[in-house]
């Protein structure tokens, strides 16, 4: 039975960024809605003025509602309009009992999902500690709604007929903008050359399946020696539809992105390797420490 103070509560997350972090995102609102027995709703203002992105999750079998303006306002206006109470919230006030919680920094934050009552979930919660405890119901959720295109089903049999390796090279806007290159840059090629001598150990004949957001770039440096697809996709292809692929795939060797780490921890191979790079950003405060799960292989990168 709920308390009195939850009868009428509701989770609102605010969903931001591409679909790795709006995966990450939704996966702690979940977790506080199926814990706690009350709705979860989606914040998705965010996509009315960023152009780069979109929001995708209604691609998959998702339990949430879109929040509508009027119930987002009151915490978005309490957030800009008095930064003295924001300043003695953070410091007075348990994050358990905040009505607008802002993530503190990158990392596990335990306190967080002892929230009550009505609250506001603004961060990227980039953790898999805050829903490992429901993985079986994500895993339904994060199924596709709709079959795929006659094209992923053409590459989807050559996956399933092949040693299939994913490899993630995530450059976009970590090379293009400034400020975000500042803040997680690219991975090395000393990483992927690792990555790959790594998997040849426990792969025989293995056939690289290579997805990137600079398919240009890719085929002009990246040339791993064996069979290889190029799984590249422009702007407007799927992104949806490249994770499910990844996911399809035996074993992988991700990027700093939440993109790939999506795509290995949705890949159903239970003898799966995965290989992940131990610099997720270039700022000290990052911290990734509880990011990667307990027997992935981490790289120097």
């Amino acid at each position: 039975m709920l308390l009195a103070q939850e009868r009428w509560a509701v989770i609102i997350v605010r969903v931001m960024g591409g679909l790795g972090n709006q995966m990450f995102q939704y996966a702690l609102g979940r977790r506080l809605s199926l814990n706690r027995g009350v709705p979860l709703k989606l914040d998705i203002s965010f996509y009315q003025t960023d152009l780069l992105r979109r929001y995708e999750l209604d691609h998959y079998k998702i339990q949430a509602e879109i929040s509508r303006p009027e119930e987002v306002e009151r915490f978005v206006s309490l957030k800009f309009s008095n930064r003295l109470w924001r300043r003695l919230q953070r410091q007075f006030v348990p994050i358990r009992y905040r009505n607008w919680v802002k993530e503190p920094t990158y990392g596990f934050h335990a306190e967080v999902l002892q929230v009550r009552g009505t609250c506001y979930l603004d961060g990227y919660w980039q953790s898999p500690l805050y829903f490992d405890s429901i993985e079986a119901q994500l895993r339904q959720e994060f199924s596709l709604r709709e079959p795929v295109s006659a094209e992923s089903a053409s590459i989807r049999e050559t996956i399933e007929q092949s040693q299939s390796i994913s490899v993630h090279i995530r450059r976009g806007d970590y090379v293009t903008d400034p400020q975000v290159s500042r803040v997680h840059g690219t991975v090395s090629h000393d990483y992927y050359r690792t990555a790959l001598e790594m998997i040849r150990r426990f792969v025989d004949h293995p056939h690289f399946f290579v997805f990137s957001d600079d398919p240009d770039w890719v085929h002009l440096n990246f040339k791993p020696a064996g069979e290889v697809t190029y799984v590249t996709r422009k702007e407007s292809s799927p992104a949806h539809e490249d994770l499910y692929l990844m996911s399809l795939c035996q074993h992988h060797i991700i990027a700093n992105s939440s993109f790939s780490w999506w795509g290995a921890w949705l890949s159903t191979n239970t003898d799966k390797r995965v290989i992940a790079p131990s610099r997720w950003g270039n700022l000290s405060a990052l911290n990734t420490s509880d990011r990667f799960l307990s027997d992935w292989i981490i790289v120097e990168s």
